[in-house]
């Protein structure tokens, strides 16, 4: 151990040899003479890792076609035991795993998968979505254009007039901001169409 140039302190190893921290003669780290590899184990309990002052910022560099991983593990033990994972795969996504089963993904495009790591839009969901109220608000699904103003919503009315002039509560009620149609069909087909007048149309509307 020594004190470098710049008033820093260097711990040193033979060239060649491992550098291994240890507590009461019992190695917990272990880093190897390529420096890029780490092994044992770092227990922090209710620890920190940060700088002194401006950003931080913690990596985890893998070796040569390896994965990435962050591994958070609950200490309960046996049956009880868990273990989540951050993986940073070659293929370019971030996988989120509980025990050895991959459950989310995010990929490099901006895809999100919920249930499947697989996604093939924004927001790939396989499984049930749940929207919830919040107080007497109903559980929305808004439509927005590029500037961020709402033309449609979709949900239950929560009170009367909550989506709706007129809607009472728990009705399911679809809105349109602007004086356009509702349209229904199936394979790109029209099958029926309401205008924006109030009339209904079957077949091409």
């Amino acid at each position: 151990i020594r004190q470098n140039s710049s008033g820093g302190t260097q711990v040193n190893s033979a060239s060649g040899q491992v550098l291994n921290l240890s507590i009461n003669n019992s190695a917990k780290m272990t880093i190897n003479s390529a420096g890029a590899t780490v092994t044992g184990s770092l227990n922090a309990n209710l620890g920190t890792i940060k700088a002194s002052s401006g950003a931080t910022s913690f990596i985890i560099d893998s070796l040569s076609g390896q994965d990435a991983n962050l591994i958070l593990k609950s200490d309960a033990g046996g049956a009880n035991e868990d273990w989540w994972t951050l993986r940073a795969d070659n293929d370019q996504k971030l996988y989120i795993r509980n025990g050895n089963t991959d459950l989310h993904a995010f990929t490099s495009a901006g895809l999100v998968g919920i249930g499947t790591v697989s996604p093939t839009e924004k927001l790939y969901v396989v499984g049930e979505l749940a929207l919830e109220e919040t107080g007497s608000s109903s559980g929305l699904i808004k439509f927005r254009d590029t500037d961020q103003a709402v033309i449609g919503q979709l949900g239950l009315a929560r009170t009367t007039n909550d989506i709706v002039t007129g809607s009472a509560n728990l009705d399911m009620a679809f809105r349109l901001e602007y004086n356009n149609d509702f349209i229904w069909g199936k394979s790109n087909a029209q099958y029926m169409r309401l205008t924006s007048g109030g009339t209904l149309g079957l077949g091409n509307g």
